[in-house]
């Protein structure tokens, strides 16, 4: 998928976080674990706010940075992120974990690629502020996952 203008691929990404939120909570009212409950529970509060700083990073960025053509677009042809994103009911605990990390791996990929490609400097440091972002919720997914291992 290649994204032509910057607001394009925020859009996307936040309406790709909006999905794993509403597939979270979905799944987290079906699930009979409680422990499987706290986890999508918290996985969709985590997408959320994920949704909510990108909705910031948007409406604080100028309608110039927005509105930016990439000259050389950031394509994520072998992730799956965006396209292919596989989640069943029926995963475990350790799937779910191992997605959203694959989620964020790919996203920071993304982030790292538009800023790359970025001609305009207020467009990189966009998606340089997305990259750190982005890195850092993925540690802190790593970490929480590690944590909720130990408590299982």
């Amino acid at each position: 998928m290649a994204f032509k203008k910057v607001r394009d691929l925020l859009d996307r990404a936040r309406q790709f976080h909006q999905a794993l939120s509403e597939y979270y909570t979905k799944n987290s009212e079906l699930a009979s674990n409680e422990k499987m409950q706290v986890l999508l529970t918290y996985m969709s509060r985590h997408e959320q706010n994920m949704v909510e700083a990108l909705a910031r990073y948007e409406d604080g960025a100028s309608k110039k940075v927005l509105n930016t053509w990439f000259k050389y677009p950031p394509e994520m042809k072998h992730a799956k992120c965006f396209e292919c994103l596989e989640l069943s009911p029926d995963m475990s605990p350790d799937d779910i974990m191992e997605t959203a990390l694959r989620v964020d791996q790919c996203l920071v990929a993304l982030y790292k690629q538009a800023a790359e490609k970025s001609v305009s400097q207020d467009v990189k440091d966009l998606f340089k502020q997305l990259l750190a972002m982005e890195q850092k919720e993925e540690t802190k997914a790593l970490r929480d996952a590690l944590h909720y291992d130990q408590e299982s």
